[in-house]
């Protein structure tokens, strides 16, 4: 580190600028004149709290250092103020259904009408800290038979499926994706049942509705076909299989037969389950190859998928059902895949995953890997249990990024709306504050330089023997202890005053959740419609 030391220390401000936090961090723990230079810097303090807030930085719109760290800091803490904020003159529509079709970040999807199938309402709610303003419009697809879609907010992007093909249009004009070289459509194989789309980044997935089918990956720059999604074993006694869909996608293109990768689920639930439902995480997914404005955004790399079974039970002479939720990092299934991407059929692994054969000769379903639930859920999940549920929140939008909707999520009789976030770097920041509180009350008395000493294991490969302060930075914290669930912290936002309304859908988006109140019309009164939009920063 002598190296550096004979710069100047504009010159090591100007180095340090282009580094990432784990660089600064050893920077600031290697001698004082360093860390001295660290904490009187904005523009190098902005790269360790993006980090350990989990954001990724924006487009340079002018915004100078300081003040983007200053928003930053207020992001954090906006979560926390009581008031809420209102969507005024949003175009309220009695031929408009009141639940949000699709989300994508901080946007949100409506059909226009029941008559004008091809129309959508967009509505993106603002962000004062990032520097995003709200915006409401039209997109009119010129389609009367608009089938299924799906959108990506930091692509300008809108995938929908008509006649057989997949259009791909910008979300702003609804013109054909300058980025496609397809001419702006896909052919696309017919499938019984109906299917969804789903963008992440350059691939797109067609995953079929029912049970048995497998899903299609396609490049939607390109129009090539990149992988099939095997088709799930069939349960059996204690046992549901699901397809991790986007997470199990390969990285090669071509003729690439992968292992598809089957994470298996035991739970004490009847077989088949009553319904299961899996929640796509609705964060953009390429925030950093857009020209979107905003100062930073959520990490893209840090996402939570939600897993939705529900069995059913005799209430009376109502149908109820328990309801179990599984919340699940989707680097776990990652971290899975990249360990075991050279399965060979019939071979075994530590974690007792089975490696079924492919079929023989080409055009064969390739290779299945079938991974138990004792090798990879109970000690990086956290699964709940409501009993006697009687009404599924179906078209729910639960998770964004590492937000997710508790269970349940609004307590009336406590006047809150309950957030919880599993962003490891955040848990971490919140509960070390938590124990300097605790610290501080108790009258423990330990200098700054102390605690300096040891505060910035940014590593993270060994538990630290005592509470580090909130600001510590960001690394790749231990596991929690075997059999127990993975860290969250949960945010309790007081409900909006006057809600008027018992019906209230909830949407979560990027760093907003937003509150749709709606009336309910009978089946010869009027039609539902959308009575007041509130919306609150996480």
């Amino acid at each position: 580190m002598s190296g550096i030391l004979i710069l100047p220390d504009e010159l090591i401000v100007n180095v340090l600028k282009y580094a990432d936090y784990k660089t600064v961090i050893a920077c600031r723990r290697s001698c004082r004149h360093l860390k001295e230079i660290v904490a009187t810097c904005s523009a190098i303090q902005y790269i360790v709290e993006l980090a350990a807030a989990g954001m990724s930085d924006g487009i340079l719109n002018g915004v100078v250092p300081v003040e983007r760290l200053r928003r930053l800091r207020d992001a954090q803490m906006a979560w926390k103020s009581p008031v809420w904020s209102s969507v005024d003159h949003f175009p309220y529509s009695r031929g408009m259904s009141p639940y949000p079709m699709m989300t994508s970040g901080n946007l949100v999807v409506f059909r226009s009408s029941r008559s004008r199938i091809g129309e959508l309402v967009l509505l993106r709610f603002p962000s004062e800290s990032r520097g995003i303003p709200e915006r409401q419009w039209n997109l009119d697809l010129g389609s009367n038979r608009l089938e299924t879609f799906s959108v990506d907010d930091s692509q300008d992007l809108v995938v929908f499926s008509c006649l057989s093909a997949i259009h791909i249009r910008t979300l702003s004009t609804g013109c054909v994706h300058p980025s496609t070289s397809t001419a702006g459509s896909i052919r696309s194989p017919s499938i019984l049942g109906g299917f969804n789309l789903h963008i992440h980044g350059d691939l797109l997935l067609m995953l079929g509705n029912s049970s048995g089918l497998s899903g299609l990956v396609w490049d939607w720059k390109t129009g090539e076909h990149i992988a099939r999604i095997a088709s799930p074993p069939p349960p059996t006694s204690g046992i549901v299989a699901f397809r991790s869909s986007v997470t199990a996608l390969p990285d090669a293109h071509g003729d690439v037969h992968c292992p598809t990768f089957h994470f298996m689920l035991e739970l004490p639930i009847a077989i088949p389950p009553y319904f299961t439902d899996l929640h796509a995480n609705t964060l953009p997914t390429d925030w950093a190859g857009s020209g979107h404005p905003g100062c930073f955004h959520a990490d893209p790399d840090r996402r939570l998928l939600i897993l939705e079974l529900g069995s059913a039970a005799a209430d009376g002479l109502a149908l109820a059902f328990t309801q179990h939720t599984l919340y699940v990092p989707h680097d776990v299934f990652l971290s899975y895949i990249a360990a075991h991407a050279q399965a060979q059929p019939g071979a075994g692994h530590p974690t007792t995953a089975t490696v079924l054969p492919s079929g023989p000769g080409p055009g064969t379903e390739p290779a299945v890997v079938v991974v138990p639930w004792r090798a990879w859920s109970p000690d990086h999940t956290r699964l709940t249990k409501v009993p006697n549920v009687s009404q599924r929140n179906l078209g729910l939008h639960k998770a964004c990024g590492m937000h997710a909707l508790s269970e349940p999520h609004v307590l009336p009789d406590r006047r809150i709306l309950r957030v919880a976030d599993y962003h490891p770097y955040r848990v971490a920041r919140s509960r070390l504050a938590d124990a300097d509180a605790d610290a501080g009350a108790g009258g423990c008395g330990e200098d700054d330089e102390d605690r300096d000493e040891d505060e910035d294991d940014a590593a993270g490969e060994r538990c630290p023997r005592r509470p580090r302060r909130s600001d510590r930075a960001p690394g790749a914290l231990p596991l929690p202890p075997r059999g127990m669930p993975i860290p969250y912290v949960e945010k309790d936002i007081r409900l909006p005053d006057g809600l008027r309304s018992e019906h209230v859908r909830c949407v979560l988006g990027e760093d907003v959740v937003a509150l749709f109140e709606f009336s309910v019309g009978g089946h010869d009164g009027p039609a539902h419609k959308i009575v007041k939009i509130h919306y609150h920063p996480i």
